[in-house]
């Protein structure tokens, strides 16, 4: 399915021929030649995240609706549901000669269990048989996915993320820091980064498990808000900072800080998997090494002392943000299937 913003997806099928899943601002452009799978945005407005479901039927239904339906197009798109697994699963069993399919949002992080982490691998390579590309977010992310999972190269498609703000929020020079997000967020570092400092710091997160066992000091707020209020909290700071954690395979973060980079807010991001592709540092924004407190501290404190540094580079930020605009992901995810497509085709798979 491709996925389109934030929110629930909604699947596609293409006459380059798809079928994808995001809800969001689809072009008319990328529609022409891409179609809905029937139900399915009804489907993810019942259910918004699946992901954090047990199994349920649907998710077997699903899959074998979109295999039966398949055959009627040229391509597949997909993100990594459990039916868009389940699908690739049944063209390598049930079909010698596939329709080709290109999944996206891969995010593929090494369990700590050395036997989960096995049988991961098992599943990444039998999916790297099945599934014709693999969509990654950053160059990095290509190697990483080569080295640990030991997908073929060929099977891995670059496709930058994009900025997915759909808000208007009013952006004004704020007194505060601001962080948001979930999931591979280190805000252990960022805390530790700004405890003592004489700055406001407001975290946007769902999840409270970052944040037990630790002393938060007087001058961090945490919150829990919806979408409207994440954005306008990022348009009213003053810096915004994305803390991630080392040593992942895929660390994310990109939707933060190319939404507030959008805005024109200097962001500082810590990061070893792929923010310094997006972000020239010291230019439009700031990549740091992860897990490291005092160079966080450090460039926090420069960016409010350096306004007008802070202001250059927010809007060099901006103009950066521009380069990575909804519209050019799809642009780019078409093009994606058009070489899938030529490549299956020079194969034998002539779809």
């Amino acid at each position: 399915m491709m996925a389109f913003g934030g929110g629930a997806p909604a699947i596609l099928l293409t006459q380059v021929s798809i079928v994808a899943n995001h809800r969001g601002p689809e072009r008319p452009e990328f529609l022409k030649s891409a179609q809905l799978l029937p139900g399915w945005r009804e489907e993810f407005e019942r259910s918004w995240n699946p992901a954090a479901q047990p199994w349920r039927w649907a998710d077997l239904s699903w899959s074998w609706r979109l295999f039966r339906q398949s055959r009627s197009y040229r391509s597949v798109v997909t993100g990594y549901e459990r039916f868009a697994i389940v699908f690739a699963f049944l063209q390598l069993l049930l079909r010698r000669r596939k329709v080709p399919h290109a999944m996206v949002y891969t995010h593929w992080n090494a369990p700590q269990s050395p036997l989960a982490r096995l049988l991961r691998a098992c599943e990444y390579r039998l999916l790297s048989r099945s599934v014709s590309r693999i969509v990654v977010q950053s160059f990095r992310q290509r190697d990483l996915y080569c080295t640990v999972w030991k997908i073929p190269a060929a099977r891995l498609a670059y496709l930058p993320y994009y900025a997915t703000l759909t808000v208007d929020s009013p952006t004004v020079q704020g007194d505060y820091v601001f962080a948001g997000g979930d999931y591979t967020r280190d805000y252990a570092c960022l805390i530790e980064a700004v405890r003592g400092l004489p700055y406001r710091v407001v975290i946007a997160a769902r999840l409270r498990v970052y944040f037990e066992n630790l002393q938060i000091p007087g001058n961090v707020e945490i919150v829990t808000v919806g979408h409207e209020e994440f954005c306008r909290l990022m348009a009213g700071a003053r810096v915004v900072v994305v803390p991630l954690k080392g040593g992942l395979l895929h660390s994310g973060g990109q939707q933060t800080y190319l939404n507030a980079m959008s805005l024109g807010k200097p962001v500082i991001v810590a990061d070893d998997c792929g923010a310094d592709e997006y972000i020239q540092s010291g230019v439009d924004g700031i990549v740091l090494p992860p897990g490291a407190p005092a160079e966080l501290r450090e460039a926090i404190r420069t960016l409010y002392q350096d306004r007008e540094l802070a202001e250059t580079m927010g809007r060099n930020a901006a103009r950066k943000a521009m380069n990575f605009s909804h519209a050019r992901y799809c642009d780019r995810l078409l093009e994606i299937v058009n070489e899938m497509l030529r490549s299956e085709y020079h194969a034998g798979g002539k779809h």
